[in-house]
């Protein structure tokens, strides 16, 4: 596992978290977390304060890991004809699953801090619910909307990346 395949990785799950943040922000209300925010950034940085420890945390494992002998029976093992073949989609099955983990994590930790009033807000309204929200309605079972409001543009979003990392891949190694 090299430094440049981490940045790869870090960069494509950094381009889906603002991809879903802006798909997310655009399609709100005027009068919704664009009244607590100040734009685009100004969210952002809301959740980068959650994101950022997290992918890093993530980065640094995954890469300390990599380097433990245990993995480097796996790699003795990836010489083989079947690990080539089915080497780069096992990577994204793997990349998929820890972006997915950092992206659940990262909604969980910023719906709780104080810095998501914007988005609560938005999600504890008659805009998502689409009638007087009841008390019960407050608080987590808002935050099922928030998060699949946020995790299905930023599935596709990885998705598309992931798919044109492995088809620029299969590209190069047939240009050899």
């Amino acid at each position: 596992m090299s430094i440049k395949y981490l940045f790869k990785f870090a960069l494509l799950i950094g381009a889906a978290e603002v991809g879903s943040s802006f798909w997310l922000l655009s399609r709100a209300p005027v009068d919704g977390p664009t009244y607590f925010y100040n734009g685009f950034p100004d969210y952002e940085i809301g959740r980068l304060v959650c994101w950022l420890p997290l992918t890093t945390l993530v980065g640094f494992l995954w890469f300390v890991l990599s380097r433990t002998s245990r993995f480097g029976v796996a790699k003795a093992i990836q010489g083989s004809d079947e690990s080539r073949k089915y080497g780069p989609y096992l990577d994204c099955i793997l990349a998929f699953a820890i972006g997915f983990a950092i992206e659940t994590f990262t909604s969980v930790c910023y719906w709780m801090i104080p810095y998501s009033e914007g988005v609560r807000s938005l999600y504890e309204s008659g805009w998502y619910w689409h009638r007087v929200p009841r008390q019960s309605d407050y608080g987590w079972p808002s935050f099922k909307g928030y998060f699949l409001a946020r995790i299905i543009p930023w599935a596709v979003l990885f998705l598309m990346g992931l798919v044109i990392r492995l088809t620029w891949g299969k590209r190069r190694a047939g240009q050899r």
